[in-house]
């Protein structure tokens, strides 16, 4: 039996998951990585520039920098990374920045053929230097982007104020969105066909089964459609939204299915080792703040917020 899943998340800038408490490490965290996680654990270093194989040599990169908050985003879902540049700054040219990189983290279960029980587990993150078996375990799909890369005139992924940056025909196939979606019309592909919410709408396609970069040994087989949505209006140029579209595209059925971002939040990203006393903490419902009661407010739900520990660096 097949189960398709529809799901879909709107995020803003400010996500916190991961949390870094060394105190005296002088080491950029790429240098840290590669010098003491990976030959721990038996992993790959990270590379300054990616292999040649199947979807990695799809990879493109591209620029928010219309608002004022400007962020590096890559085409296998790795929203922000600091050895690109500043990410996530802000304000817009203030060389001030406020996270490392973060990713759509995707966990479920399928059932064990063997057993018939519900036990198998399987877990995807875009997050460079977090996954287990390749920098990331989301690829880009083909086609949905121009197939060239110009960074001088911000020509990589495809974005809706970008004509040039579009593919001259857009995928179709079994696994592109049906046009009875409810997910149809707000989708940027086409401008044509789907209708533009923001004045910039960056777009591609992922999945977690790349044959020799992807989620290894065994992959889940899901697909994430991504969005990025930005403006330049004064009551909405301070934040980046993001939305995911994830779909089961195997022949399984995907139970326990769960969806998120995982993020990896430095505030700020820049000076020597400030990475490392960067902390963060989750608003739950019904939780206190300060003495006011989140219970009816909305807004607070469920909301993450970080901060520098020492509050020496500029920012």
């Amino acid at each position: 039996m097949r189960k398709n899943f529809i799901l879909i998340i709107t995020i803003s800038i400010l996500f916190c998951s991961d949390i870094v408490a060394q105190k005296k490490i002088t080491m950029t965290k790429e240098e840290y990585y590669n010098n003491v996680i990976a030959p721990q654990r038996g992993y790959s270093l990270l590379k300054n520039s990616p292999v040649n194989s199947s979807s990695f040599a799809d990879r493109k990169r591209s620029a928010l920098n219309i608002g004022n908050v400007w962020a590096i985003i890559s085409n296998a879902a790795t929203l922000g990374y600091d050895r690109w540049g500043l990410c996530y700054e802000f304000p817009a040219r203030s060389g001030i920045t406020y996270r490392w990189t973060m990713a759509p983290l995707i966990g479920a279960m399928k059932r064990d053929t063997a057993t018939g029980l519900i036990s198998k587990k399987f877990v995807a993150s875009g997050t460079r230097g977090a996954a287990r078996f390749s920098e990331e375990e989301f690829q880009p799909l083909p086609g949905y982007d121009a197939g060239i890369v110009d960074e001088r005139k911000n020509i990589g992924i495809a974005f809706s104020d970008i004509p040039e940056s579009w593919p001259d025909d857009w995928p179709t196939g079994p696994y592109e969105m049906p046009k009875d979606s409810s997910f149809s019309e707000p989708c940027f592909p086409g401008i044509v066909n789907g209708k533009v919410k923001a004045p910039r709408e960056a777009y591609f396609v992922v999945t977690d089964n790349d044959a020799e970069n992807g989620n290894k040994p065994y992959p889940m087989g899901i697909r994430i459609d991504v969005w990025a949505l930005q403006y330049d209006d004064i009551l909405n140029r301070n934040y980046i939204v993001y939305k995911q579209l994830v779909r089961n595209i195997s022949s399984d059925t995907l139970f326990n299915v769960y969806v998120g971002i995982h993020d990896d939040p430095d505030c700020p990203e820049q000076g020597a080792a400030e990475w490392t006393d960067d902390y963060a903490a989750l608003i739950k419902i019904g939780d206190d703040v300060s003495g006011y009661s989140t219970t009816q407010d909305s807004l607070l739900w469920n909301f993450t917020y970080l901060w520098d520990g020492d509050d020496k660096a500029q920012g």
